[in-house]
């Protein structure tokens, strides 16, 4: 909904300000170059020649310069092919902004108390059909037969038998539940008793548990939850305040052009491009007032 993106920029804005986040043009630029794959990296300088010319001699352009100029050249030939007058390059950089400022924000902020650490277990299972089977196997690890061996001849998981049932390290929520339940309440060291699951009886050898930085989707599943925590308490403590009249004054460009704090100009009909007006007023230290109103430029 665009007045839900609208406010959520607004706070988005609002926050990042009160923390000193900013995003300079620069970054921008980088970014930029980054999504339509254009180097960053500094060439490296051409041999000197001996030809006598001296510096003062030739006139050369900053490696920057190209750059910039590379980054023009490729965002006009985009917009002019594929964009063709969808919207602008200025909204395009916009968006661009508020994708790093909200980055910036979680790193510097609002991901700065957490760990993002959970606990996990590094394990190896040897999977067969019946219980009888997994009993058999239990007590001829009793007996001191080599683990490896076992689980490479009587494993139906194929793609660990062969490596001794390794599972590496996991935390909770990779397997199903039965497993899980039984891999968090064994100790390093221990063997388990036969745990049925749908795929059948489990032998579980727990080699060690601890408490790891989480990785891949376990992390980022971690910090949206917290991020969306953050977003819910702060925008919850914000006053917001809408008029009647925003759904007829939706522009036909997305509203996710950066804000300025201006004057509400008067106009009696809205016209192609709208802007919205954030006004904000400290009540007390912990209250904000945002006032979203979207206005006609003209």
């Amino acid at each position: 909904m665009v007045l839900n993106q609208l406010i959520y920029n607004l706070v988005l804005e609002k926050k990042s300000e009160k923390a000193g986040v900013t995003v300079s043009d620069q970054e921008v630029n980088d970014q930029l170059m980054q999504l339509f794959g254009i180097s960053t990296e500094e060439t490296t300088p051409a041999p000197e020649s001996n030809l006598g010319l001296m510096s003062s001699d030739v006139v050369g352009v900053e490696p920057e310069v190209n750059k910039e100029l590379e980054l023009k050249k490729t965002i006009d030939e985009y917009f002019s092919s594929v964009v063709q007058g969808a919207f602008s390059q200025d909204y395009f950089r916009s968006l661009v902004r508020l994708m790093l400022l909200e980055g910036k924000l979680q790193k510097e902020v609002i991901f700065k108390e957490h760990g993002f650490e959970a606990e996990m277990v590094n394990a190896r299972h040897i999977l067969v059909k019946t219980s009888e089977l997994a009993d058999e196997i239990i007590a001829k690890l009793d007996a001191g037969e080599d683990w490896n061996a076992l689980a490479a001849e009587h494993s139906l998981d194929t793609g660990s038998k062969d490596s001794g049932g390794a599972l590496g390290w996991f935390g909770k929520g990779t397997m199903v539940l039965p497993f899980e339940e039984a891999v968090f309440a064994m100790n390093p060291g221990e063997i388990s008793q036969p745990v049925k699951t749908d795929f059948g009886y489990h032998i579980i050898a727990l080699d060690a548990k601890e408490f790891r930085p989480l990785e891949g989707d376990a992390l980022d599943k971690a910090q949206m939850a917290v991020f969306e925590d953050w977003y819910e308490e702060v925008s919850s403590a914000m006053k917001i305040e809408t008029f009647d009249n925003w759904e007829a004054l939706i522009p036909t460009e997305p509203v996710f052009v950066p804000v300025e704090i201006q004057p509400t100009p008067t106009a009696e009909a809205p016209s192609a491009t709208v802007e919205p007006q954030e006004t904000v007023t400290e009540s007390s230290p912990d209250a904000e007032s945002i006032e979203v109103t979207p206005t006609a430029n003209g």
